[in-house]
């Protein structure tokens, strides 16, 4: 897939984080999702089952948590070779993911 994507799970932790940590409402946290398009970020349907399996097999190759590794199979599936992210475990696992062929691009 070419241009700018991320997956539902990526959308599903920017729901819960900002519902957690603001006192913004559901309809604008549903505003702001709804605005990923806006900023040409394609959201493709993805099969769950997939990214879970694909994690599993990447599982002994990439020390980190659980929701980490659903991202990183989620992202390969779709066809991503470079991931942008704020999180540091990702960039402190550059090395590591790196050996999956993809890379983290820390912003």
């Amino acid at each position: 897939m070419e241009g700018r994507v991320t997956s539902p799970i990526a959308v599903l932790e920017l729901k819960s984080v900002v519902y957690r940590t603001t006192n913004i409402g559901e309809h604008e946290i549903e505003a702001l999702v709804d605005y990923i398009p806006e900023i040409n970020v394609d959201v493709p349907e993805i099969d769950m089952g997939k990214v879970i399996n694909n994690a599993i097999e990447m599982v002994f190759k990439v020390r980190i948590k659980t929701p980490d590794i659903l991202h990183i199979s989620a992202s390969l599936i779709l066809g991503s070779d470079t991931f942008v992210t704020l999180d540091r475990e990702f960039v402190e696992r550059e090395k590591e993911i790196g050996n999956l062929r993809f890379r983290i691009r820390s912003v």
